[in-house]
């Protein structure tokens, strides 16, 4: 099963990521990892590090990028969406490029067409945004010793990638959780995704185990 957070650079997906996971094995007894997809493979950081070493890489160009490298993550996370017992908690994915994409001008044509592409490659089966605003992700960000080019452009940047999020997400109605609480509602937060995920875990289950029944006489398939 997968969940993906999505959100800008210092939002706190991280925090959430481990709190979720955490639950997930103290709860279920299942397998949890909190995975970054594009750094999942050799060739997506390697593809990574040339788009952060590149000063000035076209922003089409930067999204074609990033998403071969989602692309090529999804054929080794793509069993994990097929299993009930193993979670994998994915930060970002299509909203990601679309976010990020738009707010800097990339062709809209690419970036659906590479949403599509993401969709259609990897099944998601819950996405949370994790919105702070840019300002608050800025002060964070500006607290950490290892920055990314990404994420020392400001907070209006920040801000515009953030409401590109927001946007982004009432298109496609995922839910919008809070960033910006105290790290015991964050846990909080974390247990009640947990419960949606083993809930949803529990009816694959049940499903699964009765399709066999399908082809027996007088069995119905549900």
């Amino acid at each position: 099963m997968i969940v993906c957070l999505e959100g800008i650079n210092g939002s706190g997906k991280s925090t959430i990521a481990g709190a979720i996971t955490a639950h997930w094995t103290a709860t279920t007894g299942g397998t949890a990892r909190h995975v970054e997809p594009v750094q999942h493979t050799s060739f997506g950081r390697s593809v990574r590090s040339a788009i952060m070493a590149a000063g000035d890489l076209d922003v089409d160009a930067e999204a074609l990028a990033f998403g071969s490298a989602r692309l090529h993550a999804a054929v080794l996370l793509r069993p994990a969406a097929e299993s009930t017992g193993e979670l994998i908690v994915l930060e970002r994915w299509a909203g990601a490029l679309m976010a990020y994409g738009a707010a800097v001008g990339t062709s809209p044509v690419l970036l659906h067409t590479l949403e599509s592409a993401l969709v259609d490659a990897l099944p998601i089966h819950h996405t949370f945004v994790v919105d702070v605003t840019g300002r608050t992700a800025d002060e964070r960000l500006l607290a950490q010793k290892n920055t990314n080019r990404f994420e020392v452009q400001g907070a209006c940047y920040l801000e515009q990638v953030r409401q590109e999020y927001l946007r982004w997400a009432r298109r496609h109605d995922v839910p919008v959780v809070d960033g910006g609480q105290s790290a015991t509602r964050a846990r909080a937060l974390a247990e009640q995704i947990v419960e949606a995920l083993a809930a949803t875990a529990a009816h694959h289950h049940r499903l699964t185990q009765t399709a066999p029944n399908a082809s027996r006489p007088g069995k119905l398939a549900t």
